[in-house]
């Protein structure tokens, strides 16, 4: 098990619910919040159950990362993140009808 990839798709399920929820108001629910939470949860509940090892040492990593993250961010260097450049791409969320 891999406490990253575990940990990076349970951020991928919050934002699926973030991106096509809250920002693209879509109806979808099954599909763009049920579906991502009971992914969130059972992936939470691997991650739960994982040894104590692996929870320390994917947290001292975890840690670490944000630490140098926000260095860079405070001494000025480029941490440019996906959506922060401006532009924005408009498209139809999965299951919605786009004007055809």
């Amino acid at each position: 098990m891999n406490f990253g990839a575990l940990f990076g798709f349970m951020l991928l399920h919050l934002s699926v619910i973030v991106h096509y929820v809250v920002r693209k108001k879509s109806k979808n629910y099954l599909l763009h919040l049920v579906v991502p939470v009971v992914g969130f949860l059972i992936i939470g509940y691997v991650l739960l159950n994982a040894n104590l090892e692996a929870k320390l040492g994917g947290l001292v990593w975890l840690v670490l990362g944000a630490g140098v993250f926000l260095y860079y961010r405070f001494t000025g260097r480029k941490t440019i993140l996906s959506g922060e450049g401006g532009e924005r791409i408009e498209a139809p969320a999965t299951g919605e009808r786009g004007k055809l």
